[in-house]
């Protein structure tokens, strides 16, 4: 087989892409073309999918082109994925709490400009009455462990995505009052 020349291999490269998508998907596998289209019209380089309802002994997230990190289905949690493209250096940091993935990426930026690491937080909080409480201590923690990581690494981007529960400006109300602890 003949090998492919530097002209024809650029032209089979995808663009880089980098945008950052968020997705209530209600059911990954069902619907895992639709999601491929999606991630690929829109140049999607980071997603967080919510309620993918992916059980452990189910068969894998592994879309082509991205690394996949999940959180399976369990009691509380309908499961949940941040989908890195490939082409992006990255690597999952192990927290304790099962409503967080938090995933590293290197090399991040726009073509031209100055590269920095970015820290996707991808959130998965309770949704009903009930959950108000545990709501707010999440968004506490999550507030906690945000201020770390900018303190531990000044230049680098902080990101926190995910099906959050709650109304946006309640949300904002919480992360305004818990970072001004």
């Amino acid at each position: 087989r003949k090998s492919r020349t530097p002209e024809q291999n650029k032209k089979l490269a995808r663009p880089a892409y980098s945008t950052i998508m968020t997705w209530n998907v209600n059911g990954y596998h069902s619907k895992s073309l639709i999601i491929e289209r999606a991630l690929a019209a829109n140049k999607v380089a980071v997603a967080c999918l919510q309620e993918t309802l992916v059980h452990k002994f189910a068969r894998p997230i592994r879309p082509r082109g991205y690394m996949a990190y999940e959180s399976h289905w369990q009691k509380g949690l309908r499961g949940q994925a941040v989908l890195v493209d490939d082409r992006y250096p990255s690597y999952q940091i192990p927290h304790v709490e099962q409503w967080l993935i938090h995933v590293k990426i290197s090399n991040w930026g726009p073509e031209g400009e100055r590269k920095r690491a970015i820290h996707v937080l991808a959130v998965y909080l309770p949704s009903g009455g009930n959950f108000r409480a545990r709501r707010t201590t999440i968004v506490k923690t999550l507030c906690r462990i945000m201020a770390e990581i900018e303190n531990k690494h000044p230049s680098d981007l902080v990101v926190a995505t995910g099906d959050w529960n709650m109304p946006v400006d309640r949300l904002s109300r919480y992360l305004v009052k818990a970072r001004a602890q």
